[in-house]
């Protein structure tokens, strides 16, 4: 299960990658991510604190 759910991380992050700002980030959440989610997430994604990790 861990692993599932690693893997989906990854797969989001990945996603986060292909754009170069987060305008272009939020406006193209994954399908399967709420865009209120994404919006959340996509500062997680460009923090330091998740860098280090």
């Amino acid at each position: 299960m861990q692993r599932l759910l690693r893997a989906w991380k990854t797969r989001l992050h990945a996603k986060y990658l292909r754009y170069k700002t987060d305008k272009d980030r939020l406006s193209h959440p994954p399908n399967n991510v709420a865009p209120e989610d994404w919006v959340h997430l996509v500062p997680h994604f460009g923090s330091p604190e998740f860098q280090l990790t």
